[in-house]
């Protein structure tokens, strides 16, 4: 499969080709692959797991066959078979004589927990890139108080000074009193003063009043993703939460991603690894 393209291929009952044709990506497309394999009495179905393109294709024909979702590693790496027509082909007789190893496809409510899970640990990834953005904004203008604190993006003190000067606060000694005590305490007046002494400009102070709404607005993202994760894992999942939070080190959030990623069946988790593992023995012997 493709982006624009899905190649098809039916056995019968002895392997023999009886269809074969290329259908397009769009939903009356894939409504009339659906069609065609329930013409053909299709019982199993194998694909290839292809970026994302698989995710339409397996909402569309999952209510109606039992369907097998195949790392493209495994079957691309069999050689001579270069293109479409014998890929597909081949992937059905590897259906047929059971020879395939089916991918984890986690239920629907798993796949919508795993998405907002996802989209945190983004969004996380985002934000601690506006954070290094922000950095060197200062950095440009020889405010070195990053030098001083840990965690510059999402520090109190390191806000307020922003916000102050975003405000047109320049004063290193009035920016000074808006830094935390136990900073103070640690590295000096004196020193957090000399650091928060600038050469700033109006567009330096822009880009920072830029960095600081784009924290904010990912910020609030998070905050909603963290409310769709809690209402979809209390609504399906409520007692594996619970049990995953037994375990020492785990909070709630962590718990949540946790069972996004290995679903609520740790059979079918042991069974990955096993195979997984299985394989890899196989082939470094």
């Amino acid at each position: 499969m493709h982006k624009d393209s899905v190649f098809a291929c039916i056995l019968d009952e002895k392997g023999e080709k009886i269809f074969e044709d290329r259908f397009g990506t769009l939903t009356p497309d894939l409504d009339k692959l659906c069609d065609t394999l329930v013409e053909h009495d299709c019982g199993c179905v194998a694909m290839e797991s292809t970026s994302i393109y698989w995710i339409p294709i397996w909402r569309v024909l999952s209510s109606d066959f039992k369907l097998t979702l195949v790392n493209l590693y495994l079957v691309k790496q069999l050689p001579g078979r270069k293109s479409d027509v014998k890929d597909v082909h081949w992937l059905a007789q590897c259906l047929q004589k059971e020879m395939l190893s089916g991918s984890y496809v986690p239920n629907e409510d798993l796949l919508q927990i795993r998405q907002f899970s996802r989209r945190y640990h983004y969004l996380t990834k985002q934000m601690v890139r506006v954070e290094q953005r922000m950095d060197n904004h200062l950095q440009r203008c020889n405010i070195r108080f990053s030098n001083y604190v840990s965690n510059q993006g999402r520090n109190v003190s390191i806000r307020k000074v922003i916000k102050a000067m975003i405000g047109g606060e320049r004063d290193p000694a009035k920016l000074c009193k808006l830094v935390l005590g136990r900073i103070q305490n640690k590295h000096g007046t004196e020193m957090i003063s000399t650091a928060l002494t600038k050469m700033i400009t109006d567009v330096d102070v822009e880009m920072l009043r830029q960095c600081m709404e784009e924290l904010a607005l990912l910020e609030e993202q998070q905050s909603l993703c963290i409310k769709y994760l809690e209402e979809l894992a209390n609504q399906h999942y409520a007692e594996e939460i619970s049990l995953l939070c037994t375990i020492p080190g785990i909070q709630r959030l962590s718990a949540m991603c946790i069972l996004a990623e290995l679903g609520g069946d740790m059979a079918v988790c042991f069974f990955r690894f096993h195979v997984s593992w299985l394989g890899w023995f196989t082939s470094a012997q």
